[in-house]
């Protein structure tokens, strides 16, 4: 099928249902009439995980990481993987692993590579602290972009759902300290209950 082809099946559909084709009706919109739409709280997550995994204190040992013959794999890549998916609430590796094979904003985290779950379990053991400091700075990231693009707290339900809260996210160190702390744990002990069986 050709450009051609598809821009005009495009134009049919416009012409056939004009009401799912049509912009979206705004107040105080800008010059060209249609409002600007930020991305949803999970796509926005996912791009804080990978900035807190570059500017996160605590650096992974190094830059790459094998495991058993399974590599070698970017550490700032595993880190945003292991820091969205525990930031979000996805504990289970097997679950992280078939997210990476189906999730894209999980693929635009590790890239075409994908790493098995014993690969990511050997980096969560080894970069435990790296992964602690990785996952503060993305809650501290998620409070500040939460504040930015929710204005009431009705707004704030949905990026409070993605990330698993059922409260604001803390701002006090000792608070944020517990909630990462909290989520590592949580994730290390659900994988080990996991292998017992």
């Amino acid at each position: 099928m050709g450009a051609e082809n598809v821009l005009n099946g495009v134009e049919e559909k416009t012409q056939c249902y004009p009401e799912r084709f049509s912009p979206i009706p705004t107040t105080g919109a800008s010059s060209s009439g249609l409002k600007k739409v930020s991305p949803p709280p999970r796509v926005h997550l996912a791009q804080l995980a990978r900035e807190a995994a570059e500017s996160c204190v605590e650096k992974p040992c190094a830059n790459e990481f094998e495991y058993r013959g399974d590599g070698p794999y970017s550490s700032r890549e595993l880190l945003s993987v292991l820091t969205f998916s525990y930031g979000t609430g996805v504990f289970t590796l097997e679950r992280i692993d078939e997210l990476m094979q189906k999730d894209v904003l999980y693929f635009s985290l590790i890239g075409h590579k994908i790493p098995r779950p014993e690969t990511l379990r050997g980096f969560r053991r080894l970069e435990r602290l790296a992964l602690t400091s990785s996952l503060g700075k993305f809650f501290e990231l998620s409070a500040t972009a939460c504040q930015e693009h929710a204005s009431n707290p009705v707004e704030h339900e949905p990026w409070l759902a993605v990330l698993k809260l059922t409260r604001p996210i803390p701002r006090c160190t000792h608070s944020l300290g517990r909630l990462v702390r909290e989520r590592v744990n949580q994730a290390t002990w659900i994988d080990k209950m996991l292998l017992d069986y």
